[in-house]
C-alpha cells in the first residue's frame, strides 16, 4: 500500500513531544517495516521534503501559526472561536492540497489522519481515509479550565461552542473513525451516534539501556513518588496538591518529584504556574518537592521512573497516556484515575490502583494501600502490568490497523 499520514506533530519536528508525535512516529515505522510506502505530511514553518529512517518520505508543509498568536490578541469569545476555526481550516487546506498533489503522481491507497486541528476537514473524498481521535476536545478543554470545581463529565458532553459545532460537522463526514481508548470512542458514539473502532496504540519503546545520568545528578539516595507529564489541571496536579501535606506527613522520608512542562493556571482568582500552585499547597514542606524540566532523552526519563516508589497520574481525562504505559513497562506500581481511560490498562488492586476523579482522599487511600504492599507484591503487580502491554505489541497493532485500512478501502 501507499499510505499518507497527516499530522501536526512528528519526531523530526522541533515541537516533537507527547502522545500524538509518539503515535505518528510509531505508525510510520511499523507500516514501513511491513513493506508499505509511507509519506508523512506535517504542518511546519517551511516547505521541505526529505527521507527519514529507511525510506519514510516526510513533507513539511508551510503554514503560518496564527493560532498561537490568537492567545495574545484581545477578542470576544465568539470572534476568538471564529478565527481559531478559520486558522484550523487553513491548516487542513494546505495539508490536503499537498496530499492531492502527491496523489496525482503516485496514488495513495489510504490517508491516515492523526487527529489534531481538524486536519481532515478538507480531505479529498476520492481517497479512502481513516481518522484517529487522539483526544476528546469536549472533555479536554473543560478539564483544563479550573481545578477548584469537580470536573463534570456529563456537562462537558452537553456543552457546545462554535468550535465544537464545527468539529462535530466535520467529524460526521468521516467514514472510518478509530480511537485508542473506549473513553474517547464512547464520547463520539454518545454525541454523534457514530461507530468508533478501538485500536490501542502500539507500545514500541525500547526501555533497555536506560540512562541514569539525571537520576544520579538530582535524585540519587532519595526516596520519592513521581508525577510526570504537563503540570496542569487536566493531568490532575491539583489533586496531588490538595493531598500533598498529608502525603509528606505520613511519609516523612519521601520527596515528591514532578517531571514535565509547566503551565499557567488560575486558582481562586490567583494567577499561578503549576510549580507555584504545588509549592503553595505544600506550605512548610515545599522543599520536599523536586521539579525536573521536560526531558527530550527518553532513556533519562526511564532512569527517573525506574527508581520511583510509586507513579501517581491522577488525570481528569486521558487517552491511554504514554506516561502510564511507560511506567507499567518498567514494572512500576501506577495510580491512575477511574473513568479517565486508565481502567483500560489497570485492574484496580491487580496490576495497579485506581482513584476517583478530583478526589484527594481517594488518592491518599490508594497511596496508603500501595505503600503497605510487600516487595514481592510490587514485583507481581509489575509482572502483571508488563503482561497487559503485550496486547499492545507492534504486531498486534499492525493486524488491527490493516483490517481498518482494508475496511476503509472496501467501503469507499
Amino acid at each position: 500500500m501507499h499510505i499518507a499520514i497527516a499530522t501536526t506533530e512528528f519526531v523530526t519536528e522541533p515541537t516533537f513531544s507527547g502522545g500524538l508525535s509518539n503515535f505518528t512516529t510509531n505508525l510510520a515505522g511499523i507500516l514501513r517495516n511491513h513493506g508499505h510506502q509511507v509519506d508523512v505530511f506535517v504542518v511546519a514553518d517551511t516547505d521541505e521534503v526529505f527521507i527519514w529512517e529507511d525510506g519514510i518520505r516526510v513533507h513539511r508543509v508551510k503554514y503560518r501559526k496564527e493560532i498561537e498568536e490568537l492567545k495574545y490578541i484581545p477578542l470576544s469569545r465568539l470572534r476568538r472561536h471564529a478565527l481559531t476555526v478559520w486558522c484550523l481550516w487553513g491548516m487542513s487546506y494546505v495539508i490536503n492540497r499537498k496530499i492531492k498533489e502527491i496523489h496525482k503522481e503516485t496514488p495513495f491507497s489510504v490517508i491516515h489522519f492523526c487527529d489534531s486541528a481538524i486536519l481532515w476537514a478538507c480531505c479529498p473524498g476520492s481517497i479512502p481515509n481513516v481518522l484517529r481521535l487522539s483526544s476528546s476536545p469536549y472533555l479536554v478543554r473543560r478539564a483544563l479550565v479550573s481545578g477548584e470545581l469537580p470536573f463534570d463529565y456529563d456537562a462537558a458532553l452537553k456543552s457546545r461552542d462554535l468550535q465544537e459545532r464545527i468539529y462535530d460537522f466535520e467529524l460526521r463526514k468521516m467514514k472510518t473513525i478509530i480511537a485508542p481508548s473506549y473513553l474517547v470512542g464512547g464520547v463520539i458514539e454518545k454525541k454523534l451516534g457514530r461507530r468508533v473502532t478501538v485500536v490501542e496504540s502500539p507500545f514500541c519503546t525500547d526501555i533497555s539501556g536506560m540512562d541514569n545520568t539525571l537520576y544520579n545528578e538530582k535524585l540519587l539516595g532519595k526516596k520519592y513518588f513521581l508525577f510526570f507529564g504537563t503540570l496542569n489541571f487536566l493531568k490532575g496536579i491539583h489533586v496531588i496538591g490538595q493531598a500533598i501535606i498529608d502525603i509528606f506527613e505520613r511519609y516523612p522520608d519521601f520527596y515528591f518529584v514532578f517531571q514535565g512542562r509547566d503551565s499557567k493556571l488560575s486558582w481562586k482568582g490567583q494567577e499561578l504556574t503549576g510549580k507555584e500552585l504545588l509549592k503553595m499547597f505544600a506550605g512548610k514542606y515545599a522543599e520536599r518537592i523536586i521539579f525536573l524540566l521536560p526531558i527530550s532523552e527518553k532513556k533519562q526519563v526511564y532512569g527517573v521512573v525506574s527508581h520511583a516508589e510509586l507513579v501517581v497520574l491522577p488525570s481528569r481525562v486521558d487517552n491511554l497516556p504514554n506516561t502510564c504505559i511507560e511506567a507499567m513497562a518498567l514494572g512500576k506500581v501506577v495510580i491512575g484515575t477511574r473513568g479517565a481511560s486508565f481502567e483500560q490498562l489497570i485492574t484496580d488492586g491487580y496490576n495497579g490502583w485506581l482513584i476517583e476523579r478530583d478526589n484527594p482522599s481517594s488518592l491518599l487511600e490508594k497511596m496508603d494501600q500501595a505503600m503497605r504492599m510487600t516487595e514481592e507484591e510490587k514485583v507481581l503487580f509489575g509482572e502483571r502490568a508488563k503482561k497487559r502491554l503485550k496486547q499492545m505489541s507492534p504486531e498486534e497493532f499492525y493486524k488491527k490497523i490493516m483490517d481498518v485500512y482494508v475496511g476503509a478501502m472496501e467501503g469507499q
